[in-house]
């Protein structure tokens, strides 16, 4: 139904925010637009065909130009929708993966990606709720979209550092073609508080 709004110019802009300025030109298109029908089915002797013909090229340049605004103008709106509900998302999540409640953090930042997939945090978030919960081939491939994110600059140092716990897992085939974390790296806050009694280390090799 919103997208149906770009169709008429200035519907969409008046329908969904209440712009005065839409209804300004809404209502200008439709006198337009109903003067091209009155000089072409009812008063056509009252106009030439040459004006005829530049009114409704006036009708076709301004109907394909609000069309394409228009459908500029929902698609940014939707992204700020999705921007906003995803932040007001985000501190409920944590709040559950604090709690140790998988399903419900999980369900909550699958939802949060659908509205931004390059959401570099909520990523990582995710990545690290696989591996607490066993599923170490999830979170690898899910850190591997990660670092493909320029989003993701800023957590490299937490990225390394999960890759590394995931080798530390133990029993699991775990990708080993990312490079080594890097000793050196600045540290960043990770972007939730991690519970290191349910990452289970890995055996030590007996001694010789």
């Amino acid at each position: 139904m919103q997208w149906s709004t770009c169709l008429w110019p200035g519907l969409a802009p008046l329908w969904l925010r209440g712009q005065w300025s839409a209804l300004t030109l809404a209502a200008g298109f439709s006198m337009l637009f109903n003067a091209a029908l009155a000089v072409s089915l009812v008063w056509t002797e009252l106009v030439s065909p040459t004006a005829r013909a530049a009114i409704w090229l006036a009708v076709a340049a301004i109907w394909t130009t609000s069309l394409i605004v228009s459908a500029r103008w929902l698609a940014l709106e939707r992204r700020r929708e999705n921007f906003d509900r995803a932040q007001d998302l985000l501190p409920r999540i944590q709040g559950e993966y604090l709690q140790g409640h998988w399903i419900e953090a999980e369900a909550g930042l699958l939802d949060l990606l659908a509205a931004r997939p390059r959401d570099a945090e909520a990523r990582l978030l995710l990545a690290t709720l696989y591996r607490h919960t066993g599923r170490v081939a999830e979170a690898a491939r899910e850190l591997g979209h990660l670092e493909r994110l320029d989003t993701a600059l800023q957590w490299q140092w937490e990225i390394a550092r999960e890759r590394e716990r995931l080798r530390e897992v133990p029993n699991q085939d775990v990708p080993t073609d990312q490079p080594a974390p890097d000793e050196e790296s600045d540290s960043h806050d990770i972007p939730i508080s991690q519970n290191p009694s349910s990452v289970t280390a890995a055996p030590l090799s007996e001694a010789a």
